[in-house]
């Protein structure tokens, strides 16, 4: 067992599991944050009171992924993908047909949105990938890596 004396009883079990194994993510109601705390005499409740506290302490992570959120150990620095690991793509800007601008994201594949200014399809791109990339950690996908992209001039 560690020995963190500023943690509860209820901390250190969860943050000492997730230590252990840290490809486990828990939710606030999952059946394996449930399963310890029946294990070692625990509410859900008592051991779900405990992941805030840890991330706020940045002993652990959490990641919003959809509506949930899940929380984790993380070996490479607890707390730095808090509340999202930051991730930059290029976007790519067009006038449509309809006068809109028309934003898309070339590394991710189906990934568009639109705005009256650039100002607006900026705000919504940003929307837009945030979805992408939930439903890619949410499926288990990875997230793709950008591509190397660069301005060529040509005569005309």
């Amino acid at each position: 067992m560690i020995a963190r004396t500023h943690l509860s009883p209820s901390e250190q079990l969860v943050l000492e599991e997730l230590q252990a194994h840290p490809e486990t993510r828990y939710q606030r109601s999952c059946p394996e944050l449930n399963d310890l705390a029946r294990e070692h005499g625990y509410t859900l409740q008592g051991l779900a009171n405990a992941l805030r506290p840890l991330v706020n302490k940045r002993y652990i992570s959490e990641e919003r992924v959809g509506r949930n959120i899940d929380f984790f150990y993380s070996p490479d620095g607890a707390g730095l993908t808090q509340p999202g690991q930051k991730r930059r793509f290029t976007v790519g800007f067009s006038s449509g047909e309809d006068g809109y601008i028309v934003a898309s994201v070339p590394a991710l594949p189906g990934c568009h949105s639109q705005g009256r200014t650039i100002e607006e399809a900026r705000f919504n791109i940003r929307e837009a990938m945030q979805g992408y990339l939930a439903s890619l950690k949410f499926l288990g996908e990875p997230i793709p890596a950008e591509e190397t992209v660069e301005q060529v001039e040509v005569s005309v």
